[in-house]
């Protein structure tokens, strides 16, 4: 069974899977899971797109004014299942993967729109005829045919044009359960974080499904963590909110005697050096705490024993959550100056100044230069790294790093440097490398030619580049 029929199987299935009438922001009511689907769709759509023409109701459907897909005039419905879309004319620039919530889809008006693109998911009506899905006045126009795409589903672009990877995910929230569309054609992972999760990264696949299925949630909100790379060496990297509420119910408030949770309401106070946190006024609190002081490692204050007023010294960033079903998280960061900071000399223990770090590519690496701190710490994290950070030297780094061994990609180099009294800065810093920066020569016996040499010097160094020849002699 190819993609296109287990998405529609699947979604087929969820028709009869239905439940007690259940309110959403006291406005409207799903009935069956398909509603929920078939919402999250019609939504997408009317986001995805700027500068449209939808109808009065359309745009009444998508904020909760009138329920009933039906009452839309670009919807047509057979016995309360909808059976067509019709966006003709209305300046459409994105058709979102969501379209997949429509099991029982069997045409697709779109003529006369702005779409230069076509995702594979359009392929739910793929049961009909050409007729069926309309692009005329589109530029996606004359790209394929019908029966061509039905025969093999995929994403089509004119050829000036490409989906961007991380923007054209899909994403269908119903009850516990998410889907996510369109997790690239080579390498992708995907992670969730939450109060659910204790504020830990938990993964959910590596090397994912197309179609992607998370379900059996807690309640609660959730930070989705997904990186991408496509076959031509393409990565991206999306962070999504999204809430997860059984039957559609949002979490009912707990009562007052379990404690005030507001985190807009905490307040973070600076005094010589220390941190006040005020207002962890929760039944349950927790705040950690990173920085360059605690080498980026995070350290736990306290769990569940914080007092109302919590002191901290010494910190630069600082975090809290509650729990017991209704949560709040927030980040705030501060700075600690001190008033009479004793710094050492450049002589004695070396500069700390990550401004004055240097990324130069090379036929033969990264050159890193600057590193004249005390203690030097260096890392890279990208693609070609199955996105683990690589530590390239911690404490033992010399003034100038040379990087070797990375292969065409994008990669962020991590630096942080310390002094022996506390005194430090870090720096990330994003370095593309092209085939073109790693020349080899086209036959075996090497290229001889003395004007393509190249000469670097580097504190007390001489770095000669090019140097492609099978037999090699230097002369000082």
């Amino acid at each position: 069974m190819n993609r296109t029929l287990q998405l529609k199987a699947i979604l087929l299935f969820f028709v009869f899977l239905s439940f007690g009438r259940a309110t959403i922001n006291a406005q409207c009511i799903f009935y069956n899971q398909t509603e929920r689907l078939q919402y999250a769709a019609i939504k997408a759509i009317y986001d995805q797109n700027s500068k449209v023409f939808f109808s009065s109701n359309l745009n009444n459907f998508v904020n909760q004014q009138i329920c009933s897909i039906c009452d839309i005039p670009e919807v047509y419905c057979e016995r309360e299942k909808v059976v067509g879309l019709s966006f003709r004319g209305s300046n459409l620039t994105t058709m979102p993967r969501e379209i997949a919530a429509f099991p029982d889809l069997q045409f697709l008006y779109l003529d006369n729109n702005q779409l230069s693109c076509l995702p594979k998911e359009v392929a739910v009506i793929c049961a009909g005829n050409a007729a069926n899905l309309t692009l005329e006045g589109n530029p996606i126009f004359n790209t394929t045919g019908f029966f061509d795409f039905c025969a093999n589903p995929r994403d089509i672009c004119i050829p000036s044009k490409s989906f961007d990877l991380c923007d054209n995910l899909g994403f269908i929230n119903y009850l516990d359960t998410l889907y996510i569309l369109g997790l690239g054609e080579k390498y992708s992972k995907v992670e969730i974080i939450g109060a659910n999760t204790g504020w830990k990264v938990f993964p959910i696949c590596e090397n994912c499904d197309d179609l992607q299925l998370i379900n059996d949630l807690p309640d609660g909100e959730y930070t989705l963590k997904i990186n991408l790379t496509d076959k031509n060496g393409q990565s991206c990297y999306r962070e999504e909110k999204i809430t997860i509420a059984r039957n559609g119910i949002q979490p009912t408030p707990p009562a007052t005697n379990i404690g005030d949770i507001n985190c807009d309401q905490l307040e973070f106070e600076i005094t010589g050096g220390d941190v006040y946190i005020n207002g962890l006024t929760a039944n349950y609190n927790k705040v950690e705490y990173i920085g360059a002081n605690t080498n980026w490692k995070v350290v736990l204050e306290c769990d569940g024993t914080c007092s109302t007023n919590t002191l901290i010294p010494s910190l630069k960033v600082g975090t809290y959550t509650t729990g017991l079903g209704n949560t709040c998280y927030r980040e705030k960061i501060v700075s600690i100056d001190n008033a009479n900071p004793t710094l050492p000399d450049d002589g004695e223990l070396g500069s700390i100044n990550c401004d004055g770090l240097e990324f130069e590519v090379n036929f033969d690496g990264v050159y890193i230069s600057g590193l004249t701190a005390v203690y030097n710490k260096v890392e890279y994290i990208g693609a070609n790294t199955d996105w683990k950070v690589i530590r390239e030297c911690d404490g033992d780094c010399p003034s100038i790093r040379l990087v070797q061994g990375l292969k065409q990609g994008t990669y962020t180099f991590k630096v942080f440097q310390s002094g022996e009294f506390g005194e430090n800065c870090y720096h990330e810093e994003t370095i593309r490398i092209d085939s073109d920066d790693l020349p080899y020569p086209s036959e075996q016996n090497g290229q001889l030619n003395c004007d393509n040499l190249v000469f670097d010097g580097f504190v007390n160094q001489i770095y000669v580049g090019n140097l492609m020849a099978s037999g090699l002699r230097m002369k000082f």
